[in-house]
């Protein structure tokens, strides 16, 4: 998997999250504590995919070859980290 099959995949969520949050408004079922934890979960992917970009790009500025495997790994890593906060 290379840099623009990952971006290609958090885009693809990204999309994803959108198009079940208008599912949800055209059903009017979109109460305001859904719409507070809707904005939580987009918030913490941005952060998320933030965080392993920057960390990624310090690693190979330092000469490290992040693999994809790695990105991945990474990303669950982060994940688990921020859900703990």
């Amino acid at each position: 998997m290379t840099t623009a099959d990952l971006k290609a995949r958090l885009d693809q969520l990204a999309q994803h999250l959108q198009r079940a949050e208008a599912k949800l408004k055209r059903q009017d079922i979109f109460s305001a504590d859904h719409k507070i934890k809707a904005l939580e979960l987009q918030e913490r992917y941005e952060a998320l995919s933030r965080k392993v970009h920057a960390e990624i790009a310090e690693a190979e500025a330092h000469g490290h070859h992040v693999s994809d495997l790695e990105r991945s790994v990474r990303e669950w890593l982060d994940s688990l980290e921020m859900d703990m906060d």
